[in-house]
């Protein structure tokens, strides 16, 4: 998926920021810069400078609608709050794709998400609002990802997962078919989960406890 280059301010400079970058760089942006309510005005971010810390000052400089606003901030709760208060501010809020990530034609990608380098999601996967689809994860045909949904880097969903909202799956962890994550819950990096996880529970091990 490549999008049409145009201008675009990223929300959020930290480390998962500085790879937002790169993959709006290689799907065509021309990246005006950063907001980050915790950095100063002029730091420089590895090339893409932080040129907006407090709301009101972002507004002034850039009326909704005057570019695209990506959202580059790992934590789930944190990326959760930016989503909704520029919705509620108007802004167009848009999906980030690396070009080496394989995404199915019958996939549906929600608004707010990030799908970087070598990701693959399969037939008739739902990837709902502001996801991340860390690197060379892969996402199997029939899953389900609600909103804020975290998966880390080398995850593997098998077929017909279900991810409740804001769920983090942390690194190499592998989840397997018809198993439901819900809401909140934890699955430590390289776990094994072969049983539905309760909300806001933390699993970990192979097979993983509960």
């Amino acid at each position: 998926m490549t999008l049409q280059a145009r201008e675009i301010l990223l929300i959020g400079a930290g480390g998962h920021g500085r790879v937002c970058a790169d993959i709006a760089t290689a799907a065509g942006y021309t990246i005006k810069g950063f907001y980050d309510a915790n950095k100063q005005i002029g730091d420089d971010i590895f090339g893409p400078k932080v040129i907006a810390n407090d709301l009101n000052e972002l507004l002034d400089l850039f009326p909704p609608k005057s570019l695209d606003i990506a959202i580059s901030i790992g934590e789930n709760s944190t990326r959760e709050r930016y989503f909704n208060r520029l919705k509620e501010l108007n802004y167009d809020i848009v999906s980030l794709f690396h070009p080496s990530a394989i995404i199915s034609d019958s996939a549906s990608i929600e608004i707010g998400t990030v799908i970087m380098p070598r990701v693959v999601v399969q037939p008739n996967v739902t990837v709902n609002k502001y996801c991340i689809l860390n690197t060379a994860c892969i996402v199997g045909r029939d899953s389900v990802l609600a909103k804020g949904v975290h998966i880390c880097p080398g995850v593997v969903l098998e077929h017909s997962v279900d991810c409740g909202e804001n769920t983090l799956i942390c690194t190499r962890a592998t989840v397997l078919s018809r198993v439901q994550i819900h809401a909140n819950a934890i699955v430590g990096a390289g776990s094994l989960v072969q049983e539905d996880v309760p909300e806001a529970r933390t699993v970990v091990g192979v097979p993983s406890n509960r």
